[in-house]
């Protein structure tokens, strides 16, 4: 041991987290992974809410230093394992939901096809973009635009003149296929 005082052992030890002999210096036993897992598991008559931590909704606990979604511990510890390529879905659509009989597993087609007949994908007419298009960042107002309107109208102008897009991607300082794509109108269209 690097100390041989022994309470400054103990703090090397806390400090460290390392796993020491329980006998040898008192320290209780840890508790089991499953039961310290459904410790933070508050049951309720349908869902069971997870109460440790989160990250974008869903549960998160941390096992051998990798943080893996609650939901998914949850069902391996009822169920066995997860097969490769697979993901758990909620079938009650809570992301913190823990309880066993409303988890399933599928493909992310699956989950993606679940989303959607439940309309938690925005989809066609309820996308905001089709909504509101003015949310829809275009032209000028898109973060990574290097023309303005009045530059497309000119370029637009030049399409069939004798000049070589070359040379108008060298005078805009934009690729040639930037010059083309606004004369075939796959760019600046409404221009």
């Amino acid at each position: 041991m690097p100390y041989a005082d022994k309470e400054k052992r103990l703090q090397y030890m806390r400090k460290y987290r390392r796993e020491w002999n329980r006998e040898k210096f008192g320290f209780k036993a840890r508790v089991p992974f499953p039961e310290s897992f459904w410790r933070r598991v508050e049951r309720g008559p349908q869902c069971w809410k997870w109460l440790g931590s989160f990250r974008n909704g869903y549960g998160q606990i941390e096992i051998n230093y990798k943080t893996i979604g609650a939901h998914r511990v949850s069902y391996e510890l009822q169920h066995g394992s997860i097969p490769l390529g697979f993901l758990v879905r909620h079938s009650c659509d809570n992301k913190w939901c823990v309880n066993p009989e409303h988890l399933s597993v599928g493909t992310p087609k699956d989950n993606t096809h679940d989303a959607m007949e439940r309309g938690r994908l925005a989809t066609g007419e309820r996308h905001p973009f089709n909504i509101n298009p003015a949310l829809r960042p275009r032209g000028e107002r898109h973060w990574k635009v290097k023309l303005t309107e009045d530059q497309a109208r000119a370029i637009k102008s030049k399409r069939g003149s004798t000049i070589k897009s070359s040379v108008l991607a060298a005078q805009f300082c934009v690729s040639k296929s930037t010059i083309k794509a606004i004369w075939a109108n796959r760019l600046w269209r409404w221009v």
